[in-house]
């Protein structure tokens, strides 16, 4: 599971309709969006089964956010 978390700049409360704290629970567009929009920053959590931390990447304007992955061919498969 990815919990997506929107992080305001400092000077948050000067910007109107900036989110005042960190919140979660975001689409990473819409992350996006607040970053191109107010600035700030944007973080997602990879969680275990558990609940536990698994993982965090920082969210970016420009490209995939995506997690790499390594990439698997039919080789490895033995077919």
């Amino acid at each position: 599971m990815r919990i997506n978390y929107y992080q305001p700049p400092e000077n948050a409360a000067e910007l109107a309709g900036c989110p005042q704290d960190t919140e979660g629970g975001y689409k990473v567009s819409s992350v996006k969006a607040l970053i191109k929009k107010y600035g700030g920053s944007g973080y997602s959590l990879h969680c275990d089964r558990d609940g536990g931390v698994q993982d965090t990447s920082e969210i970016t304007v420009k490209g995939s956010n995506a997690v790499k992955m390594s990439h698997c061919n039919a080789a490895n498969y033995g077919t």
